[in-house]
């Protein structure tokens, strides 16, 4: 069953990468090159517009949020743990969650329940969805730290349910393995808590500084997923973030970062993630 479901991935992700470089034979050599940072970051000084796009804030729905403080410690961090969603788009996104029927990620011969779900209409449908990807603070962060016009890459709604680790390596592995993301030279995510997060209900974990600091033979390293050992021993306990929060919390995170979830333990965690690019592949 393991090899079985090892295959399953693999073969998933192969025909991933092949519909991107179908697409796009641009996305090669952004996903060879774009894990070197240096090679990152000369690209987005080269490909900086003049002028950055952004939008009058007056209308946001995040008043209170400090757009310079968030990209700051984006800078320095690589995360930002800064943003409340309002009731109402919360009200709404857990309405659409019970309304609608979540699409279970497994293959489909699997007989075992499965570990995650995600609604695939989530961006389209949902009128909060389309409200907060494209409200005015969520875009002027997003266009200051890629340092570019940025484009929506994906609105994704989705449940982690209850399950022990083993199951999760086995069928999420993403959940449980750190690993840093390779989807353009540089990408930012958003991300809302619409269930309570503790320890023991799935939260994300992210290495601070890690998307500045990441040690050479990282980079270099045929695969972008490390132990929690490896990572303990090159960045340091210390580093480590288990973001935590109640229901509406939000954070913000240069996914080039060493990050992974959490196997909820106690209850399902439903989530909202917002992708942000440079290009689309």
């Amino acid at each position: 069953m393991t090899e079985s479901l090892s295959r399953w991935r693999r073969h998933s992700r192969l025909a991933r990468y092949w519909r991107y470089a179908r697409r796009n034979p641009a996305w090669i050599a952004m996903f060879v090159l774009s894990r070197f940072r240096s090679v990152s970051n000369w690209v987005v000084s080269v490909t900086r517009p003049p002028t950055l796009p952004l939008l009058p804030e007056e209308a946001s729905l995040f008043p209170e949020l400090d757009v310079d403080a968030v990209v700051a410690e984006l800078r320095q961090v690589g995360c930002s743990a800064q943003l409340r969603l309002p009731a109402d788009i919360l009200g709404e996104m857990l309405s659409f969650a019970t309304t609608e029927e979540p699409l279970p990620v497994k293959p489909k011969w699997l007989v075992r329940p499965a570990v995650r779900a995600f609604y695939p209409t989530f961006g389209e449908e949902c009128g909060a969805a389309r409200r907060l990807a494209s409200d005015a603070k969520i875009h002027n962060i997003a266009a200051r730290y890629l340092e570019s016009e940025p484009m929506l890459k994906s609105a994704r709604l989705g449940w982690c349910f209850v399950g022990d680790r083993k199951t999760y390596r086995e069928l999420a592995p993403a959940q449980t393995i750190f690993h840093y993301d390779l989807a353009d030279y540089r990408v930012l995510k958003f991300f809302f808590y619409l269930t309570d997060v503790d320890a023991n209900s799935g939260p994300h974990v992210c290495i601070r500084s890690s998307h500045t600091r990441k040690h050479w033979k990282h980079q270099f390293a045929l695969f972008a997923k490390q132990s929690d050992r490896e990572i303990y021993e090159a960045y340091g306990r210390e580093n480590w973030w288990e973001i935590v929060g109640p229901a509406g919390f939000g954070f913000v995170e240069d996914v080039y970062c060493f990050h992974r979830g959490t196997p909820p333990v106690n209850c399902p965690r439903l989530m909202v993630k917002l992708t942000f690019t440079r290009h689309q592949y």
